[in-house]
């Protein structure tokens, strides 16, 4: 971590709580970097708009059951969540590899966004119509996505990621999924985030169109924007 700006403005207080990376009962794949032609704050978009996954990883982690459940979004004072319950529906491609699901599950997407550049993706997986709050011996299987993003340039950036689970801790196929098969993932993001800067490079002056699903992302944006506004003007 590199601080750029006046010494006296730092506050380590600011950082993510990111404990995932090195408790006993989670296990960090590889640390990875993907540099990306485009703007940080689209990589950022990307991760919060989980509805992508059924049309870019269909065959990974997506599949149709996410865009048929509705997304809540939150904003706290430095904090951008946004949950979406997916109940009941069969488990993407590389869940189904990982944890070994047959039949139905019930499949939480949770992304915690904290300016200026962390996010979280929390997948968290059971069998269907199994209640973790109620059931203290469920074993579930979960996984966080630690995300920065960092500006290399107005328009190119360092994606710098990894991923932690709390299961197969010891299987060598479940590490092949997270240290390969999930970097394949980001590199199918990067095409898209590519052809996004391109279009946007093409046509500057066009004005955004945002949808309902775009609500994380741009609260996310906001809360960035009032920040620097606020900097800016101190």
């Amino acid at each position: 971590m590199i601080w750029m700006g006046d010494t006296e403005q730092a506050d380590e207080n600011l950082l993510p709580d990111w404990w995932w990376a090195d408790h006993p009962d989670w296990k960090r794949s590889n640390s990875h970097l993907i540099d990306v032609a485009c703007d940080y704050q689209l990589i950022t978009d990307n991760l919060i708009d989980v509805t992508h996954l059924t049309f870019v990883h269909k065959d990974s982690i997506g599949n149709e059951s996410i865009v048929g459940f509705l997304q809540e979004t939150e904003r706290e004072d430095r904090l951008v969540r946004s949950t979406r319950w997916i109940r009941d529906r069969p488990p993407p491609p590389t869940y189904r590899a990982a944890a070994g699901f047959t039949g139905n599950i019930d499949r939480a997407l949770i992304i915690e966004f904290v300016p200026p550049c962390f996010t979280v993706n929390h997948a968290i997986l059971h069998e269907a119509g199994a209640d973790a709050a109620d059931d203290k011996n469920l074993t579930l299987f979960e996984h966080a996505v630690l995300s920065a993003p960092t500006p290399e340039t107005e328009t190119t950036s360092h994606y710098f990621f990894t991923i932690a689970r709390n299961y197969g801790l010891d299987d060598p196929m479940v590490d092949k999924v997270y240290n390969k098969e999930f970097v394949q993932i980001f590199h199918e993001d990067a095409v898209v985030l590519e052809a996004q800067q391109q279009s946007v490079d093409r046509n500057p002056d066009v004005a955004e169109i945002n949808i309902a699903v775009d609500q994380g992302p741009m609260t996310a944006r906001h809360m960035l924007s009032d920040l620097i506004a606020a900097e800016a003007a101190s």
